[in-house]
Formats: structure tokens, C-alpha cells, sequence
């Protein structure tokens, strides 16, 4: 392990045995349900493979997200890394001081106050209590829980808990940071701040490995991404480069205009309702009908929606993101004032006209949703399906000098 290298994974696997009929037995209800069930039952054990083979070496400096679909292996190679748990085979060497900040709920005792766990946390880095009374001005500051500081962390809601425990693991100067997807439970400022202190890291030296689902936080955080599938490396390398390669993952092979339906893509919600299929029509001037999608002109999007059972007072919305997963356009019915309601085994179809588009040429990706805001998620695809922008004539003289995404409309005046 040479000296400018952090991290140095080499043939990390984890495998968990996992007894599945196996019962424990506490109670006499179960002791006589335990009697009437097979031993063959009782004592099936499977292997269960969260990692096979992975090596990876990290260089100090080095700002590393970890992406991939839920179950990949991120959390558990993380949790291997930093040693809360030893990987069944291969071998895993550090360089330097290293805090990691897992899971919302890891790392405090619950029973001692806030102020009491910053002084244990940083004792177990390796810290003198001089050295932590130094710092803990600034980490109660940073945290924003300055009132609640003496109280003990049990009664902290879980966005405290997340603020507190950043707060911490960011001051302890550590040499490493690794960070699982915790900071969606704070607040977008609080966000912020954590995302300005993580992109220190790299600045001062100080590496950081970073887990999230945020597609755009990663690729604003980040200068390389390692995309995992199935408990292995399946990408490695800039960004940009990963995080399209993961979105045409999870992006049907068969997209784009015309009508397109939406079959076995990971979606969330109830399922009470379901966007069944997808049609894209671009229109161009006129309200002619386009062979493709080009910068300036209107985009049809027409969303076949199929109820299982009732839904009122609901949303529907598109969404369209770039190729690095970022938010670009949020068309839904709550904007327009249209509730959207629909009878239990009954179809109908939203018609969205998106006026002027005015995308820059490349590739897109159109998401749907229906639900509730802040209330209940009834049916989400992130990525329906992949379409293409081209210029028109009228702006193929600049579209490609200058950089962006969205070409805004503006004007521009001398004084």
C-alpha cells in the first residue's frame, strides 16, 4: 500500500448465513408451533452473498460516491471499511484517522446527553479532551441543537440525531469520511452546510466516500463514482461516466417518442393507481407533428393511468432529468389546479403540453408520479423512459459553444 493511497480493498466478500426456519423459541406459543415444524425446516441454512470479490483502491484527496440500486452492497461495504464488520474474505488496509456516519441510530448512547457523547465519540477517535474542547463550540454551533445540547440524545428526533452526528464526525479532523445516505433526514439548509463541509475534503487532502441515492448531489460532491450491482463493481471511473451508465441500468432498452409502456421498472407507492404506458409527441410550429424532439419546440406527454381502487384529491406529474439525474422540469396537476381523481377499475388519460422546451440537444429521461404531497406516494417511476433532444434551426449556429443544460430564454441590456 503505497503512500498516497486511502483505501485499499483487495478481494472483499461478506457473506451472511441466514437460518431461515429457524425459530427462537421465547414464548410457549412458539415452542409448540417449533414443535409442529420440520427440523429439516427448522434448521435450513442459506448463504446469502451482500459482497463477492470487491477491490478497490482509493487515492487521499479522492471524493468517491458509491451508487446503485437498493441491496447493491454499498451500506455493506461501507460497514466494512469501517469496521464494524470484518469481511469474510479478503483484506481491507486504512491510512490514517477514519469516522464514518452509517445509519441514523449508530454511533451515540442513547442514554447520554448530546454533549457527553461528542466528548466519548471523539475519545474513541483518539482525541484528548483538550483537543474536543477546542472543537466543541463548533460543533454545537454547526449541529444547530445548542438547547437540547445537555439532553440526553434518546429524546432527539431523528433529524437532530443525523445533525449532531454529522456535526461531530465533520470536526474530528479525520483523514477519511465515509458517509451513508443519512443527510436526506435534515432539512435542505442543513444539507447544504453538509455538502459545503464534505466538499472541503477534497480541497484540504481529506478523503470522503459517500453513499446516495442524489444523483446530483453526487455528481456536484464528487470527482469519482463506483457504481455497485449484486454485491460487485459493475462501473468505475469519472462521475459523469458512472452515473449515466447507472441510469441506462435502470431505464428501459425501449424508449423515447411514441407511445411507450411502463412494464417491471422499480417504482414506489400503493399501486391504487398506475401509470400503464407513456406517448411523447413533439410538435413543432404550426402544431406539426416532429420526427424528433428538438430545443424551442412543445412536447405532448400523454399518461395512461389505471386504477385498482379509488383515488381523490391526488397529483399527477411528469419529470424530466438530465443524464446526471438532476430535476430539470416538474409539470403536475397541482400547479394547474386540477386535482386528479379516478374511480376504482377505471382509466383515463393526463395530457401534459410542454410549451417551448428549451432543452439544449442531448439525453433526457421523463419520470412519472402520482400521490399526495408530504402525505402518501401512489405510484412513482423515476425513469420511464430515455428521449433525445436535437436543435432546431434556428439556434444550430450556438447551441453547441456554450455550456448547460436548459437554454433559458433572456434578455440582456447596457447601461
Amino acid at each position: 500500500m503505497t503512500r498516497d493511497i486511502a483505501v485499499d480493498a483487495a478481494g472483499v466478500s461478506k457473506v451472511y448465513r441466514i437460518n431461515a426456519g429457524k425459530r427462537r423459541n421465547n414464548t410457549l406459543r412458539d415452542e409448540v408451533a417449533a414443535y409442529f415444524t420440520s427440523a429439516k425446516t427448522q434448521n435450513a441454512i442459506e448463504d446469502f452473498n451482500a459482497l463477492s470479490d470487491v477491490t478497490l483502491q482509493i487515492k487521499q484527496g479522492e471524493r468517491v460516491a458509491l451508487i446503485g440500486p437498493n441491496g447493491a452492497g454499498k451500506s455493506t461495504f461501507l460497514k466494512l471499511l469501517s469496521r464494524v464488520t470484518p469481511p469474510t474474505t479478503g483484506r481491507i488496509k486504512l491510512r490514517g484517522r477514519v469516522t464514518s456516519l452509517l445509519e441514523v441510530n449508530t454511533g451515540f448512547h442513547s442514554e447520554l446527553t448530546g454533549r457527553e457523547n461528542i466528548y466519548m465519540k471523539g475519545a474513541i477517535h483518539g482525541m484528548s479532551r483538550r483537543e474536543i474542547q477546542k472543537q466543541m463550540d463548533s460543533i454545537v454551533d454547526f449541529s444547530g441543537v445548542e438547547a437540547f445540547i445537555n439532553t440526553p440524545v434518546k429524546h432527539y428526533s431523528s433529524g437532530m440525531y443525523v445533525r449532531l452526528a454529522f456535526a461531530v464526525s465533520a470536526h474530528l479532523e479525520p483523514d477519511i469520511l465515509m458517509v451513508d445516505e443519512v443527510l436526506a433526514v435534515g432539512d435542505a439548509a442543513f444539507q447544504k452546510k453538509c455538502i459545503d463541509r464534505m466538499g472541503e475534503f477534497g480541497q484540504s487532502g481529506r478523503t470522503l466516500l459517500f453513499v446516495s441515492h442524489n444523483l446530483g448531489m453526487v455528481e456536484s460532491l464528487c470527482d469519482r463514482a463506483v457504481m455497485m450491482l449484486d454485491g460487485k463493481i459493475a462501473a468505475d471511473g469519472e462521475v459523469s461516466d458512472v452515473v449515466e451508465t447507472y441510469l441506462k441500468s435502470i431505464t428501459p432498452e425501449k424508449g423515447g417518442l411514441g407511445r411507450n409502456v411502463i412494464k417491471d421498472l422499480p417504482s414506489i407507492g400503493t399501486g391504487d393507481a398506475k401509470v400503464e404506458a407513456v406517448t411523447l409527441r413533439p410538435v413543432g410550429p404550426g402544431d406539426l407533428n416532429d420526427e424528433f424532439m428538438r430545443t424551442g419546440h412543445d412536447l405532448l406527454v400523454e399518461l395512461e393511468i389505471a386504477a385498482t381502487r379509488a383515488v381523490r384529491d391526488a397529483t399527477v406529474a411528469i419529470i424530466i432529468y438530465d443524464s446526471s439525474g438532476s430535476r430539470l422540469v416538474d409539470a403536475n396537476t397541482e400547479i394547474a389546479g386540477l386535482p386528479f381523481d379516478i374511480g376504482a377499475h377505471q382509466t383515463t388519460t393526463a395530457v401534459f403540453r410542454l410549451k417551448d422546451v428549451l432543452l439544449r440537444p442531448g439525453r433526457y429521461f421523463l419520470g412519472t408520479w402520482i400521490g399526495r404531497r408530504n402525505i402518501a406516494d401512489i405510484h412513482g417511476v423515476t425513469h420511464a423512459l430515455e428521449f433525445e433532444v436535437r436543435h432546431s434551426a434556428s439556434n444550430a449556429g450556438h447551441i453547441h459553444s456554450y455550456p448547460g443544460t436548459y437554454q433559458c430564454r433572456f434578455d440582456v441590456s447596457y447601461r
